[in-house]
């Protein structure tokens, strides 16, 4: 999941929820960048049916951000379940998506979803 580890895609900081010995991902290097794609999204958000680059927060290493100038959105390896979330910038409602413990793939209202890679 995520770029490959290399000078160009440096690894990010352990998010120890779903990396580390007995963890879904097992041991190895927490990605700094992955990907969010989001289908089936409806009107007003049809335009984020898209692949999103996110980048690891800098403060919850389980957390990816992303923002393209029009829409922002994140991707949450929760201790409990996979949450994330999309919205127009400055729009006071997201969509919401949930999934469950290190889930790649996510289940949103109206049959939208969305996956991380």
């Amino acid at each position: 999941m995520g770029e490959p580890v290399g000078e160009q895609y440096p690894p990010g900081d352990d998010a120890t929820v779903c990396w580390g010995i007995g963890k879904t991902f097992g041991v190895g290097s927490t990605p700094y960048q992955v990907f969010l794609t989001w289908s089936g999204l409806l009107p007003p958000r049809v335009g984020a049916n898209k692949k999103f680059t996110a980048t690891q927060d800098p403060i919850t290493p389980g957390k990816w951000n992303c923002n393209d100038g029009v829409y922002e959105g994140w991707w949450l390896f929760d201790v409990a379940q996979t949450i994330a979330q999309i919205k127009i910038i400055g729009e006071p409602f997201a969509v919401t998506g949930f999934g469950g413990l290190c889930a790649l793939t996510c289940v949103a209202p109206f049959g939208a979803g969305c996956v991380i890679s």
